[in-house]
């Protein structure tokens, strides 16, 4: 399946239901996924566009790591979390992994799923954690507003849009960067098979040089 089919296919599946400027704006996201080659590509996208899709202050990529969630890349008013990693049970993008949910969350410090103490130094006030789901929760996306927004029904589903491609999109990724890695693993292998080839031919052509030496020398 590719990414912009699951986003074509979205409406029918799930409800969803889009504003003009809203579509425009996920499709454009959904293009330059399509056009992602590795991994770095896909974050690159996807922190921008969650962002922009719901006019959030911050949004971050977060990857499942064995048990930890590791938040890659943000882009946000303020910093946030780039870069570090914390236990997946003990974080909301770990929840929204495990549970494969979507999670909408106006009020941060009146929700016990919260680790307060990672949120208090930031801006963070409401946000929406929505999964990344391909065969289980591999990554969520997380995007935050300063102020108290509790995230509208269009929102919601242009989030989890965009999710439901990045998943596509990874998956394609990956497959990508294993296949160029099988075929540079091949170039080096042809490659030193071509230099040991290289020297067995001039040890060759030294050792019937000798003996046509040694015949010439003689007559």
């Amino acid at each position: 399946m590719t990414v912009a089919s699951t986003v074509l296919a979205s409406p029918g599946d799930s409800g969803l239901v889009l504003s003009n400027e809203a579509m425009h704006r996920l499709l454009r996201a959904v293009r330059d996924l399509a056009a992602c080659r590795d991994v770095a590509s896909v974050v690159e996208v996807v922190r921008h566009a969650a962002r922009e899709l719901v006019d959030a202050d911050g949004a971050t990529f977060v990857l499942r790591d064995n048990n930890q969630c590791y938040y890659v890349d943000e882009d946000a008013i303020e910093p946030l979390w780039r870069g570090q990693r914390f236990p997946l049970e003990a974080c909301i993008s770990g929840w929204s992994m495990l549970n494969e949910q979507q999670v909408v969350i106006p009020d941060i410090y009146l929700d016990e799923r919260i680790p307060h103490a990672a949120y208090r130094p930031t801006f963070v006030q409401s946000l929406v954690m929505t999964p990344i789901r391909s065969g289980g929760g591999i990554g969520s996306i997380g995007t935050y507003w300063a102020a108290f927004h509790r995230a509208t029904a269009e929102e919601q589903n242009l989030l989890q849009a965009l999710a439901d491609s990045t998943a596509v999109a990874m998956e394609n990724a990956r497959t990508l960067e294993a296949l160029e890695r099988t075929v540079a693993e091949r170039t080096e292998e042809l490659t030193a098979s071509n230099r040991d080839l290289t020297a067995f031919a001039h040890v060759a052509a030294h050792d019937l040089k000798e003996p046509l030496t040694t015949i010439i020398g003689h007559t």
